[in-house]
């Protein structure tokens, strides 16, 4: 008879906002929108790992909780590389480690791995209501004894400061089409915000003649940093990540101007996907008590949000007369960009996206939009009264 072995993989990645002037804090769990499975979405592909290639106006995410989950396995249950019978090749880059659990704070996350019926339930329950109170459907349910359960959670909250101004719209270019989606950031000379948002921006590189960008948005995180690069893109999204990280690690910051422009489409998503290619493989790893397994659930959902109100690092303000650049710098995110999440002086990103089709973005003044901003507006209003 075939033993099996169970895989469940979760990530919730919150990007939402705190206020800190009086107001009450508001964060956007309590408004996620409906999960959609990613075999529906036409231009979109999830990977396990950053080795993934880039396919032209096609959008690509990835998330570390699948490659924490598979470390654990490896790591807890069969001390051993794990290797799979017709493996995919992600099974093996995922096999390689490239991100380990040490580039994520301790606090952000709960993963492990085990046989069920030997403590494994418990002690995830225990981490998960310990570390973010959080009851997960999942180990409720019955699962057989002497199988094997691995698992990963994260969640991330990472809220500005100060609100950017959440009104804009951006015509996004796909191919050879536009799309008017909607946006955030700030506007050339807008009074009364600039001094608000000024040091939630640091910009590492920009070329006039091509537009191309890299910004890092400051948050009230001093673990994590939000980097967005519009530029050519790599092979793969590794390739994009590590020339975007090494272009901001020989760079010198600079602040944004009275006179520049920021602008940045609002990305929210809940994916949900399963790795179809895992199921009924055989692992081949030898382990003198665990033979005969295979795999028959790998799935991962990524719960994602990125617009005016969040994303994170303590940002400390100071008076003073600074000069305004000659030349306005405009930062529009107007073509195919990469958005990452990392904790600092990590290699790799906990969260990176190519965002090359508005399929993840919001379209201006859509019905969604406007839903997801009453709830917002009824929990909490801005410091200016939007």
């Amino acid at each position: 008879m075939k033993e099996v072995i169970f895989s469940i993989f979760v990530l919730i990645c919150f990007i939402p906002s705190a206020f800190s002037e009086g107001q009450i804090e508001y964060t956007y769990n309590k408004i996620m929108v409906n999960e959609t499975d990613s075999s529906a979405l036409k231009n979109t592909a999830i990977t396990p790992v950053l080795e993934a290639k880039i396919v032209p106006n096609k959008n690509l995410v990835y998330c570390a909780t699948f490659q924490l989950a598979w470390n654990e396995l490896s790591d807890t249950v069969y001390h051993d590389t794990i290797t799979l019978e017709n493996s995919p090749e992600y099974a093996v880059q995922l096999s390689r480690k490239m991100f380990k659990k040490e580039y994520l704070s301790g606090d952000s996350y709960v993963a492990g791995a085990g046989v069920v019926g030997e403590g494994i339930i418990e002690e995830l329950k225990t981490d998960l209501k310990q570390k973010f109170d959080y009851i997960e459907k999942v180990l409720e349910e019955p699962w057989p004894a002497g199988s094997i359960l691995f698992y990963a959670y994260m969640s991330k909250n990472l809220p500005f400061k100060n609100v950017f101004d959440g009104t804009l719209y951006i015509n996004f270019e796909f191919g050879e089409e536009r799309r008017q989606v909607s946006a955030f950031g700030y506007s050339s000379g807008t009074e009364g915000m600039f001094d608000k948002i000024r040091d939630q921006v640091k910009i590492f590189y920009y070329e006039e003649k091509t537009g191309n960008c890299i910004v890092s948005l400051v948050s009230e995180s001093m673990n994590d940093e939000i980097i967005l690069a519009k530029i050519l893109p790599g092979k793969t999204l590794l390739e994009t990540v590590q020339k975007t990280l090494e272009r901001v690690s020989r760079a010198d910051a600079e602040e944004l101007a009275f006179n520049d422009t920021i602008v940045i489409p609002k990305i929210i998503f809940k994916l949900g996907h399963t790795f179809k290619d895992l199921y009924y493989k055989q692992i081949t790893t030898v382990h003198p008590r665990l033979k005969g397994y295979y795999i028959t659930v790998a799935k991962q959902t990524i719960d994602f949000r990125l617009d005016e109100k969040g994303a994170m690092l303590v940002s400390r303000g100071s008076g003073g007369a600074e000069g305004i650049a000659s030349t306005a710098r405009s930062l529009i995110y107007d073509r195919p960009f990469i958005v990452m999440l990392r904790q600092k002086d990590a290699p790799y990103p906990y969260f990176a996206a190519w965002i090359a089709d508005p399929e993840l973005l919001i379209d201006y003044n859509s019905p969604d939009e406007k839903d997801i901003d009453d709830a917002g507006d009824q929990a909490v209003q801005s410091p200016e009264g939007k």
